[in-house]
C-alpha cells in the first residue's frame, strides 16, 4: 500500500510526540486555565488516539496487543508521576479516557484493515471472461 511517510519518520514522530506528552505532564498548570472536565477527558482521548496513531504506522503489521499495553502503561506511568508533583494529580478517569483513545484507534484500525482485505478478496477473485472481455465470479 502507497505510504506518503516511511516508518522511520512515523517512529521520529512518535517519540517527539511522546516527550511532548510527558513536558505537558511535567508543567505547571495555571488553576485560571480553568479546563472543563469534558475537554480534560476529550484532550486524553485525543492525545493517546494520535500516540496509536503514529505507533501503528511505526510499527506496521508488528501493531497489536503489545503495543496497545505499551500505551497503555504509558498512560498510566504519566498518571503516577503527576500523582509526585505537588502542581498535578493523580486521576483514573485520566487514564481511563487514554485507554479510550487507544481502544478507539484500535477497532477503526482494524475496521480498516478488515475492509481492506476483504475489498482485496473481492478483487482477486473475480477473473476474466474469457469469451467476452469481461470479469467473471468463480462459483
Amino acid at each position: 500500500m502507497f505510504e506518503l511517510i516511511n516508518k522511520k519518520t512515523y517512529k521520529l514522530l512518535f517519540i517527539i510526540a511522546a516527550l511532548l506528552s510527558l513536558v505537558v505532564t511535567l508543567s505547571v498548570v495555571s488553576k485560571s486555565v480553568g479546563v472543563h472536565l469534558i475537554n480534560d477527558k476529550l484532550g486524553h482521548a485525543l492525545m493517546f488516539f494520535f500516540l496509536a496513531f503514529l505507533c501503528s504506522h511505526s510499527l506496521g503489521s508488528k501493531f497489536g496487543y503489545k503495543a496497545i499495553i505499551g500505551l497503555a502503561v504509558f498512560g498510566l506511568v504519566i498518571e503516577i508521576i503527576q500523582y509526585f508533583l505537588p502542581w498535578r494529580s493523580f486521576s483514573v478517569f485520566d487514564w481511563l479516557a487514554d485507554l479510550v483513545g487507544i481502544i478507539s484507534y484500535d477497532v477503526i484500525h482494524r475496521m480498516k484493515r478488515r475492509y481492506l482485505l476483504k475489498k482485496l478478496l473481492k478483487k482477486s477473485y473475480r477473473q476474466p471472461d474469457q469469451s467476452k472481455g469481461e470479469e467473471k465470479e468463480n462459483v
